[in-house]
């Protein structure tokens, strides 16, 4: 038995969601998870978190899954974010008398 030829395997996608009466996640619906997924970092840094939350979304939208690499590359964006914003709410809010014992046992 052969494969499907590359036409169909790509044809089948819309086919399915049109079956479902569903539609593509397009740009628009991308970026509207690049803006809810940090707000869902402030509550849960773990990735499996964000991914649930953002993909909750789906549903209601009626919208497919978004292709494989926007999601992994996003939560890493949004973690990554997340990281920056509260290392800078800690380094402003750091007295000199409890940042250098921290930095004395980061460096030892």
């Amino acid at each position: 038995m052969t494969p499907p030829s590359k036409p169909t395997r790509l044809a089948q996608p819309r086919i399915m969601l049109r079956l479902f009466d569903e539609h593509v996640c397009d740009n628009v619906a991308k970026a509207e998870w690049e803006r809810k997924a940090p707000r869902t970092a402030l509550l849960a840094t773990q990735p499996v978190s964000i991914v649930r939350e953002v993909l909750q979304h789906l549903t209601p939208q009626r919208l497919g899954a978004p292709g494989y690499r926007f999601v992994p590359e996003m939560v890493g964006r949004v973690v990554a974010g997340e990281r920056q914003r509260l290392t800078r709410l800690l380094s402003q809010a750091l007295t000199q008398g409890v940042a250098q014992p921290c930095d004395t046992l980061r460096q030892g």
